[in-house]
């Protein structure tokens, strides 16, 4: 495991555990030996590492959700969640992706209400994240979703590696009866997230 890992290792035990158990943890105890060498592995002292944790702002939300473009979409049919990694475009409180035919679109279909988690770790310790809650919507190729299924194409299109299609121009975009594909949203009703860094 890399020292950034333990180093996230040792900031969850610290973060779920009370003043007491890890007064118990850090200075007596059956663990303390073990919390003693993962400190020493990721290359820290008993003292010279804690991790805060605070929410994100709204506008910290909407900054992270634009700079990414991967991360987990959630759904659920009859009390079964499943849950997906997808690439997304996100501007103006939606999270565009294109998606072929498949077990989460009929799921979506039948359950709009899904979320999108996107997360971030950093080479040196911490991490942040967010989830964002929000409904489905499929972006047919009609006269009622032409634009904003235009809109979707040339947001996704500037990764690269969104889809084996992705190089396709915007003006190539074949007819929705020529492909089974497809271009939806994931409209946001609610976002929140965290982030952990490093204190001092």
């Amino acid at each position: 495991m890399s020292a950034a890992g333990i180093i996230y290792l040792i900031a969850v035990c610290e973060m779920e555990f009370d003043q007491e158990q890890c007064s118990f943890i850090k200075k007596g105890g059956a663990w303390r030996s073990s919390y003693l060498m993962l400190r020493s592995i990721g290359g820290m002292g008993e003292t010279d590492m804690s991790m805060a944790l605070r929410t994100m702002t709204h506008a910290e939300c909407l900054e992270m959700l634009e700079q990414a473009h991967f991360g987990h979409l959630a759904c659920c049919n009859e009390g079964q969640p499943y849950v997906v990694p997808i690439y997304f475009a996100f501007r103006s409180r939606v999270a565009y992706s294109f998606s072929m035919p498949g077990r989460k679109v009929e799921w979506m279909r039948r359950n709009p209400k899904v979320c999108l988690q996107v997360e971030e770790h950093w080479a040196k310790g911490g991490w942040r994240s967010i989830v964002l809650a929000g409904r489905f919507q499929e972006l047919p190729d009609d006269a009622a979703w032409h634009e904003e299924r235009l809109h979707a194409w040339s947001l996704l299109e500037r990764h690269l590696d969104w889809w084996e299609i992705g190089s396709l121009k915007t003006a190539e975009l074949p007819p929705a009866a020529a492909s089974s594909h497809l271009f939806y949203g994931i409209y946001m009703d609610d976002v929140s997230g965290r982030v952990a860094a490093l204190a001092g």
